[in-house]
């Protein structure tokens, strides 16, 4: 029974280490997934400004130009799908876009291309426009759900997984080292205890998440050492009922977490 205890607590130090990678490899995913979208609001920019320069020459002839229009607003149609868009028509035939907040993509025959550069800090890309920085400025499509995703959801759902890991681990060594072993010695933490990088932070909390017992005879089951006393397994077993973490039991806090994520 006492090894069934490391086994257990070792399956859950595994699932929240391999979580936490899983929500990391999502955010690595997204963050790629922005380079990809910015590629493709580039090409789409590209050919509005060709179909520009081409709708102009028709009609600086006198010819028809309403194919290459219709090609053009399909194309302005998919940029819009993709980030927030103004645009302007011009007399000549052509038409220029901006996003909502005013980053160039299309003037004329020019397109302005978007750009990435690595933020040293926070590890992700950011967008830049002529030398701007307009990530916190995109407002809409594709790409700002992307980012809303990549900058906000994610951090935020790794962020609630670490407070949850941490809250369990400190309570559980608490109520641990309140208890006597087989040997009748002091309890010693069940978890490595978790070191926070600055007081009171608990990132990374479920990433090193581990057992630190090997022998089951160190499980402090006893409160006083008496034989036959289990009185601080039944404590160890009634921090399910406890609000531990964030003034909620460990159960209610991942719930909401569960449901917080799935909406």
């Amino acid at each position: 029974m006492r090894q069934a205890v490391i086994s257990a607590g070792q399956n859950l130090a595994d699932s929240f280490n391999q979580t936490s990678q899983g929500l990391t490899t999502v955010q690595t995913g997204l963050d790629q997934s922005v380079g990809q979208t910015i590629g493709q609001i580039n090409q789409l920019a590209g050919e509005i400004a060709s179909l520009n320069g081409q709708i102009q020459a028709i009609s600086i002839s006198g010819q028809n130009a309403g194919g290459l229009q219709d090609m053009r607003d399909q194309a302005l149609q998919s940029l819009s799908g993709l980030v927030d868009t103004a645009v302007i028509f011009s007399p000549d035939g052509t038409v220029s876009v901006t996003t909502s907040n005013g980053a160039l993509l299309v003037a004329g025959v020019q397109s302005q291309d978007l750009s990435l550069k690595l933020n040293n800090i926070s590890g992700e890309h950011d967008i830049y426009s002529q030398g701007s920085d307009v990530t916190s400025s995109i407002s809409g499509g594709t790409l700002k759900g992307i980012l809303d995703a990549r900058d906000g959801d994610i951090p935020a759902t790794i962020s609630k997984l670490d407070t949850l890991a941490a809250g369990i681990m400190d309570a559980v060594n608490t109520q641990q080292q309140a208890g006597t072993d087989l040997r009748s010695v002091p309890g010693q933490p069940f978890f490595v205890p978790f070191v926070p990088a600055s007081p009171g932070s608990t990132v990374g909390a479920a990433h090193v998440m581990a057992v630190a017992l090997t022998d089951p005879a160190q499980i402090a089951a006893s409160s006083d050492g008496t034989i036959g006393d289990n009185s601080n397994a039944t404590a160890l077993a009634g921090l399910q009922s406890q609000s531990i973490v964030s003034g909620q039991t460990a159960s209610d806090y991942y719930s909401n977490l569960i449901f917080q994520m799935g909406n």
